[in-house]
């Protein structure tokens, strides 16, 4: 039987910052509010993972959605026919900072993920749904 992890992130999905490069040591560091959204990450999949010992191991699937809310700003034909979320960040940057965060929690590493699907969608809350599945 495969093992699978899901839990919810509250709060509205970010994308992975551009890391910005120190010349002199040649280091990158990650912007701010990304390491922060990555600390929040972590601590909600170390809740869901409580006591287990092992992480995830073999080929991973992992599926993102992500949640925002509708603007209020727009015509109500006009949120009740939204359904997709359009605008930044992008798809790619959500798993970035995801798959970043979940490094030595749930997995060893991210190269790990063989199958990655990720959903940007408007919902009645801010917030990111990730489940990741072994693959067998």
């Amino acid at each position: 039987m495969s093992e699978c992890l899901s839990f919810f992130v509250p709060g509205e999905p970010r994308g992975a910052g551009r890391p910005r490069f120190i010349r002199a040591t040649g280091h990158a560091i990650d912007p701010p509010a990304a390491v922060s959204y990555k600390a929040m990450i972590r601590e909600h999949a170390q809740a869901v993972m409580g006591d287990r010992p092992v992480m995830l191991t073999g080929p991973l699937k992992l599926t993102l959605v992500g949640y925002w809310l509708k603007p209020v700003s727009w015509s109500k034909a006009k949120r009740d026919a939204a359904v997709w979320h359009t605008s930044t960040p992008d798809w790619d940057n959500i798993g970035k900072i995801v798959c970043d965060a979940l490094n030595g929690i749930a997995y060893a590493d991210d190269a790990a993920i063989a199958c990655a699907t990720v959903t940007k969608a408007y919902g009645p809350a801010y917030g990111i749904w990730i489940q990741l599945e072994q693959l067998t």
